[in-house]
């Protein structure tokens, strides 16, 4: 019996953690990376998290029955341009790029009778993994993995996703893509934005020569995204919604004079308020985050006949199952 092939492309930390956690979730599966980076793909295989790489794009989605592009939003449009006329009747292609409105616009090219879902997985903050170590088969739970399904998608084609989500313990979320893009620019692009304009401020007069070896592990996780590759895409993101984008930006600024003020004043009181305030918001969302979103429900409630067996077949549906039987929940 052949092996369900699951197409990765973009072998970055979601890729990698995407990997580990469908080795245990499926049986008889295998997974095939794809990464323009030779470096990427090559620990991918080092990790044991791909069975093997391709460097053709083309080669690596032959025959896949799930595709997952985890790559950067501004070369979505060009992968989908390769891969989506031709891709497996029934198979689903999934990104994780940012924009859900992009995602959705570029999925133009692919074939109608490939499910299309434009998702974000957002891993918990209460289980992360430092960079460059492997993620392990647990590297989902927890996760909210959003989906905005291109319209006329096959329900058969969306449930499968959505259990085999939920087998990697992670909580499926359906959202509109315009309400999920503007959550997502005051929680991602907008702190993207202020590492930037932190960066760019206190490197930008002759001391910075000398001023940079003491920034050290503080300065590095304020700024884990800055990087000059990165810059376009977060430029596009803040310009997809001006309005909200300057809302934020006045808000942060708003803020900033806040504790600005209260330095000049010399008012500790005032500072530590507003600081302690700030504090206490950020240990509630952790709490929140290692409670789970909605920690009642589990794979457990997911029936593999009706939502697996679409997708793999109702064979490989009570493998994932743990039953050993199709059919028996």
């Amino acid at each position: 019996m052949p092996k369900n092939r699951v197409t990765l492309i973009g072998l970055g930390n979601r890729g990698l953690a995407l990997a580990a956690a469908l080795r245990p979730a499926i049986d008889d599966i295998e997974i095939v990376g794809h990464d323009k980076e030779p470096e990427s793909a090559r620990k991918a295989v080092e990790l044991k998290l791909v069975d093997k790489t391709e460097w053709n794009l083309l080669a690596a989605c032959e025959g896949a029955r799930l595709i997952v592009i985890a790559i950067p939003q501004s070369g979505l449009e060009q992968t989908l341009r390769a891969i989506g006329p031709d891709a497996q009747s029934g198979a689903i292609i999934v990104d994780l790029c940012p924009s859900k409105v992009a995602g959705l616009a570029a999925a133009k090219v692919v074939a109608e009778d490939v499910t299309y879902i434009s998702s974000d997985l957002i891993l918990s903050p209460a289980r992360s993994v430092p960079s460059g170590t492997r993620p392990g088969p647990d590297a989902l739970n927890g996760a909210v993995w959003t989906l905005s399904p291109r319209p006329g998608s096959s329900i058969e084609g969306v449930d499968a996703l959505i259990g085999i989500i939920s087998h990697m313990e992670a909580h499926p979320l359906m959202i509109e893509p315009a309400e999920h893009d503007g959550f997502r620019l005051a929680l991602s692009a907008i702190p993207s934005a202020l590492g930037y304009a932190l960066v760019a401020a206190v490197s930008a007069d002759n001391a910075w020569k000398d001023r940079q070896w003491l920034a050290g592990d503080a300065f590095g996780h304020a700024t884990p995204g800055v990087a000059e590759t990165a810059g376009a895409d977060l430029a596009r993101a803040l310009l997809s919604d001006p309005v909200a984008a300057k809302h934020w930006l006045n808000q942060i600024m708003l803020e900033l004079m806040a504790l600005r003020d209260a330095v000049d004043a010399g008012d500790e009181n005032a500072l530590v308020a507003r600081l302690k305030r700030a504090g206490e918001a950020r240990e509630n969302w952790l709490g929140d985050w290692r409670r789970g979103r909605n920690p009642e429900r589990g794979a457990s409630s997911v029936k593999a006949p009706s939502i697996l067996g679409a997708f793999m077949g109702e064979s490989l549906a009570g493998k994932l199952r743990g039953t050993g039987k199709p059919g028996k929940a």
